[in-house]
């Protein structure tokens, strides 16, 4: 009986052509922010590579000195980006990616975009998470409520 059901309204939805045209719609978006979290994916990961290649350097320069001595000279870690990051950037804007390491002093992170943002990016940036909890609900309850008045109005005009 459940089959049944399930068959008659996934034929249904594909017969309303406003619902092939929302699906159509919502896979180019999210298509579209998965493209866009990739390519910031992946300009984060080469400048934090460069970043960290620099550091690393100059941590390697400092020449011979008594490890005591190093630490105080300190150095920037960065917090490696997660494979999904893609697709959902996470805290990374409130929290930041790097701290400054120093011997005897204990430093937050640095470089959160949040701090440089308007109070708007608490409504998210564009990401897959983002559009599924704002686009696709809309489209959804859109879709949902959009065939039955059509069914009153055919109703209706069946009457005489």
């Amino acid at each position: 009986m459940l089959r049944r059901i399930i068959y008659k309204e996934i034929r249904a939805a594909v017969r309303n052509r406003q619902v092939l045209f929302f699906g159509l719609v919502v896979a180019a978006l999210l298509l579209a922010a998965s493209a866009v979290g990739y390519v910031s994916y992946a300009g984060h990961r080469a400048q934090m590579a460069r970043a960290q290649a620099e550091r690393r350097a100059e941590w390697l320069g400092q020449g011979e000195k008594h490890p005591h001595i190093a630490t105080h000279f300190g150095t920037f870690v960065f917090k490696p980006k997660t494979g999904l990051s893609f697709f959902d950037y996470g805290l990374d804007a409130y929290t930041g990616t790097s701290v400054y390491l120093e011997a005897h002093y204990q430093h937050e992170f640095m470089f959160r975009p949040a701090q440089d943002y308007s109070a708007l990016i608490r409504f998210g940036e564009l990401s897959g998470p983002w559009f599924y909890r704002c686009c696709c609900r809309c489209s959804s309850s859109f879709c949902a409520s959009g065939p039955s008045p059509r069914k009153r109005r055919v109703a209706r005009c069946a009457w005489p």
